[in-house]
């Protein structure tokens, strides 16, 4: 039953991760449905969204402001690493692709969690307004 459950998980992954064994984490020796960078990308998520309610709100009002800078200096790290990796200037580690993506995760997941928030706030605004109209 446990493999057919990781045959599902590689499954489900396989349209956005090449699941190359020695690009990716493993467990009791079975390799994980992502690479590297992709896991590092899925934990910095959790870890951007989860982070969210503990910011300041001089800072999340920075976040609203200033999303495609975020995106754009979170992610240029990755970028480069994968890019000077295929051009063949550098040699991108473990380390190097489990970083980029945490970082472009967080960010990521910190915008995710901004935008969850503020959706829920328009509809308990909207659901409030409603109420005291009837």
């Amino acid at each position: 039953m446990a493999a057919r459950g990781g045959l599902l998980v590689r499954q489900a992954f396989a349209p956005v991760c090449h699941q190359l064994p020695a690009r990716s984490f493993a467990i009791g020796g079975v390799p994980l449905a992502v690479g590297h960078r992709c896991f590092g990308i899925y934990a910095g998520l959790a870890a951007g969204a989860l982070a969210w309610p503990m910011l300041g709100a001089r800072i999340k009002a920075q976040v609203g402001r200033r999303a495609g800078l975020l995106i754009v200096a979170a992610g240029a790290p990755a970028a480069m690493d994968w890019g000077l990796g295929v051009a063949g200037f550098w040699a991108n580690t473990t380390l190097t692709q489990t970083a980029t993506g945490a970082l472009l995760g967080t960010a990521m997941g910190v915008l995710l969690a901004r935008a969850t928030e503020q959706a829920l706030a328009r509809r308990t605004g909207a659901a409030k307004a409603r109420a005291q109209q009837a």
